[in-house]
């Protein structure tokens, strides 16, 4: 086979290349956005959920509470309306932080997704096999050439594919993992909801002083259900925002690595690393 036979096969095949990229790298975004906003209206109703029980444990420990219901409370066992419902409140509060951080992270990502950022990469990675092709024609121009095309390569790789992928991987693995779990506990939220907003309106009538005692029995019963089943969501908010995205960050990393190595050399490979030390 003459040379430029060769010359003809090696370009077809970074065009074929390129093309399979570009087709996976549109396919996997549609995916990633999905899988987003999926998540997104998730969480989103979850903080809602939140933020309802938040807000009634805010009003029974805030001060407009306070002065009649301390008055009365004081009265007769010393203790604060504030004191009741601080710890529960506390944790509430801690973990509408943690669902409003999630809910951040995903909206910063579709926000990138919106403004096409990771099509640049993609365009970057047209330049590199324009320059890939060129080398193969170019005797002169091989060497220096095909350098760039390799660095213009990886370059485009990395932002166009490494994000939606991580992505769409951490949130599909997490999802199948996490599915029956993150329900469940959802519809447990929900009920812990609507007994303590049930508690803030029989604190708030007029009846409250004949009705504090199994009230006050009622907001220790409901604290010790609410600690456990917000505990468990905490480790799941974590583990689906950081340790799945983290884990599923580095396989894809390794596994980019790997196909430098395999494609471009030892060299290339070192230098992606190198990108993830600074």
């Amino acid at each position: 086979m003459d040379n430029s036979k060769i010359i003809s096969i090696k370009i077809i095949s970074a065009i074929l290349i390129f093309v399979l990229i570009t087709l996976f790298y549109f396919f996997i975004l549609e995916k990633a956005v999905k899988i987003s906003d999926k998540n997104l209206l998730k969480q989103t109703t979850t903080f809602i959920i939140v933020s309802t029980l938040k807000s009634s444990l805010s009003v029974i420990e805030g001060s407009t509470v306070g002065g009649g219901f301390s008055a009365i409370i004081s009265a007769e066992t010393n203790i604060q309306a504030g004191d009741i419902v601080q710890a529960p409140y506390d944790f509430v509060d801690f973990v509408w932080r943690i669902l409003l951080y999630g809910i951040l992270i995903i909206t910063f990502f579709k926000m990138l997704f919106m403004a096409n950022f990771t099509d640049i990469g993609i365009y970057i990675l047209a330049v590199g096999f324009i320059f890939y092709c060129i080398s193969f024609m170019k005797i002169k121009l091989e060497k220096s050439f095909l350098l760039i095309g390799k660095k213009l390569i990886i370059i485009g790789l990395i932002l166009s594919l490494f994000i939606p992928v991580t992505l769409f991987i951490s949130f599909s693995s997490c999802e199948l993992f996490s599915k029956n779990i993150e329900k469940s506990i959802n519809i447990q939220i929900e009920e812990i909801t609507e007994k303590w907003t049930e508690i803030k309106d029989n604190l708030l009538s007029k009846g409250i002083k004949k009705s504090f005692s199994s009230t006050l029995k009622g907001i220790k019963e409901l604290f010790k259900k609410t600690l456990f089943i917000l505990i468990e969501y905490t480790s799941l908010i974590i583990l689906k925002f950081i340790l799945f995205p983290i884990f599923i960050g580095f396989v894809v990393y390794k596994f980019t690595k790997f196909v430098l190595l395999y494609f471009f050399g030892s060299i290339s490979a070192t230098k992606f690393e190198k990108l993830f030390k600074k």
